[in-house]
């Protein structure tokens, strides 16, 4: 799963801010969020701590096999 796989329905406000929530998830340890009954808090939250979860996890990735690459020593050679 990759964070272009996460469907956020328009019609839901939380969705319609996920921009913002997502910054300030991408920023921050703690969020408060706050919305009315029926405002996608409960079902669209999870999903963008996942997507955020996934792109810190890509991200990641990258760098470790990158560095791991750079800091192999060239194999030895043979006598």
């Amino acid at each position: 799963m990759t964070p272009a796989d996460i469907d956020y329905p328009e019609d839901l406000p939380v969705s319609q801010r996920r921009d913002e929530i997502l910054a300030a998830l991408r920023r921050h340890q703690v969020v408060i969020v706050c919305g009315e009954t029926g405002s996608g808090k409960t079902t669209q939250l999870p999903k963008m701590a996942l997507q955020v979860a996934l792109e810190r996890e890509a991200a990641r990735a990258q760098t470790v096999g990158q560095g791991g690459r750079a800091a192999t020593p060239p194999p030895a050679g043979r006598a």
